[in-house]
């Protein structure tokens, strides 16, 4: 009697719950597509790191070698940012407000790096005696917490990822307990999460050293947890 009442009520509350077709497919494909763009954002905070431990003595050749550093900074961000751009409009709602939370934060970081790169030409172009230092570093100081401050809104965005992997439908026990992709789909994810971060997630929980890492360990739990895929709900 009790499981027919829990399995009424489940019933019920589906009803009010939003269905879309391929809720799973989508759902495959847009965790998929994070963690390829999670893969360029891993690629731009070491050329990140790579360029602000630079040993180069040599101003004239460290700006140039600063330039390219960061036109290639940037680039990684387009590329993450594109991996995202195809779900903005998706109609699953919760694919499509996770998605414009992602490609906003990366568009604020890809202006950021923008308006760093420009700030930098300019410093490198002026003749030494015509820069006011104190000004320029205030003005690298503000850009460099902007970029810090978009950088930090994208680990909340994987939060929102896994809940997409994770189904609304709960289990006997009112539990959420399901995921919305197949054991298949699962797999696939974990050996592409494997391939980008098994190195530096081994043994269970590591600390997270970076934004990339911080937002793939989020993954990692609704990935390699306790939750069972779609096609285990009996």
């Amino acid at each position: 009697m009790k499981n027919k009442i829990i399995g009424l009520l489940v019933v019920v509350s589906l009803l009010s719950l939003p269905c879309y077709a391929g809720e799973g497919e989508q759902a495959f494909k847009f965790g998929r597509a994070f963690i390829n763009s999670l893969q360029h954002l891993k690629t731009f905070e070491e050329m990140r790191i790579e360029s602000l431990n630079s040993e180069d003595s040599s101003e004239s050749e460290f700006s140039a070698a600063a330039r390219k550093n960061l036109q290639l900074q940037i680039q990684e961000i387009q590329k993450a940012k594109s991996q995202i751009l195809p779900y903005k409009d998706s109609n699953n709602e919760r694919i499509k407000a996770a998605a414009d939370y992602i490609i906003k934060s990366y568009q604020k970081l890809e202006e950021g790096m923008s308006e760093f790169f420009k700030l930098q030409e300019k410093f490198y172009s002026t003749p030494p005696e015509e820069i006011n230092e104190g000004e320029y570093l205030a003005k690298f100081k503000t850009l460099h917490a902007a970029q810090e401050m978009a950088i930090n809104l994208l680990v909340p965005t994987s939060v929102q990822v896994a809940q997409c992997l994770v189904s609304e439908q709960p289990d006997e026990e009112g539990s959420l307990s399901y995921l919305v992709i197949t054991e298949e789909q699962r797999k696939e994810l974990m050996l592409k999460w494997n391939s980008i971060f098994s190195k530096s997630s081994k043994n269970g929980i590591q600390p997270v050293r970076s934004h990339s890492e911080a937002c793939a360990e989020v993954l990692r739990t609704v990935l390699f947890g306790g939750h069972k895929s779609s096609d285990e709900r009996e």
